[in-house]
């Protein structure tokens, strides 16, 4: 599956116009009352988004990945096992903070540092819950591959969203920090003159998983 997973608006189905929707034209209704139904992912809907921290007093800085892969998603009638074989790759030259100089800045003095490459790859290690829960993936990146913790959920738009934080320090990013903090010294200087940028992040990814009936 592609988007090809951010790191593309998200579509939601809309609901307003249901009393003008026939039964054929809705893929629920129309199956054999044998059928179950299952989660189908949709990557179209798909974002990746982190939220990074300026100044002593953490200022959020916003951001995501605009080009990822994913794949090992099945379709089947429970979140958990339809996500637990699911690994992505992430094209970090593709951040996007709708500002050009500044995506350019990160891409080149932080990401452009990682070793042997640029890319964030992983792939889940567990997923627990029904509409809502908890997990462990896998974040490779560095040279480095560390699990981490995420909650999840599924609202009732049948939007999953998957909440993490993370320290780029324990994937030996420090360097790579302290250069991309030294760049962009100017903006990550706060009103007391201390210049700080955050080691810790927080990343959301957002898809719909549609449900259809089983082939």
């Amino acid at each position: 599956m592609k988007k090809v997973f951010y790191f593309t608006c998200i579509i939601f189905i809309s609901i307003a116009c249901a009393n003008n929707t026939t039964e054929k034209d809705d893929p629920i209704k129309d199956f054999d009352e044998n059928q179950s139904i299952v989660y189908n992912y949709d990557s179209v809907s798909t974002e990746i988004k982190w939220t990074a921290f300026k100044h002593m007093d953490r200022i959020p800085v916003g951001g995501k990945f605009d080009s990822f892969t994913i794949n090992g998603f099945e379709p089947a009638d429970n979140i958990s096992d339809a996500l637990k074989n699911v690994s992505f790759s992430i094209n970090t030259t593709s951040t996007n903070t709708e500002d050009k100089d500044r995506d350019l800045k990160i891409v080149t003095n932080f990401f452009g540092n990682m070793q042997p490459d640029s890319r964030i790859e992983g792939r889940i290690l567990e997923i627990k819950g029904a509409v809502n829960g908890s997990g462990s993936v896998l974040i490779q990146m560095n040279g480095v591959g560390i699990p981490i913790k995420f909650e999840w959920k599924l609202n009732e738009n049948n939007q999953f969203i998957l909440n993490a934080n993370l320290n780029v320090l324990n994937w030996d990013l420090a360097q790579a920090l302290e250069v991309l903090n030294e760049v962009c010294l100017e903006k990550h200087t706060g009103k007391d003159g201390v210049s700080k940028l955050w080691a810790d992040v927080e990343v959301t990814v957002f898809t719909t998983l549609k449900k259809i009936p089983s082939s």
